[in-house]
């Protein structure tokens, strides 16, 4: 069971770091982290997809298109408007 006070990890990303730990040691004693960063990136990102990201991206596109559109909407002449005096 993991630990409840985690920081930004939820309970199960604690369990797989900690479950690498021997792992790390290993290939940190080796001078092969590089393949060790390789196999947890593949498999943390295999188990937890960056999808929440590409939603916010994809939501924060939208505003700042909306408000570039409203900007611009307001720039634009309106000739039953009266002249700004």
């Amino acid at each position: 069971m993991a630990p409840s006070n985690t920081g930004w990890k939820t309970g199960e990303q604690l369990e797989f770091l900690l479950a690498n730990e021997p792992s790390y040691k290993r290939c940190q004693a080796n001078k092969t982290l590089d393949l060790f960063w390789q196999r947890v990136f593949d498999s943390w990102y295999t188990q937890w997809p960056i999808v929440p990201t590409a939603t916010l991206t994809r939501a924060h596109g939208f505003l700042e298109a909306t408000k570039m559109a409203k900007k611009s909407r307001d720039k634009v002449c309106d000739p039953f408007r009266a002249a700004p005096s």
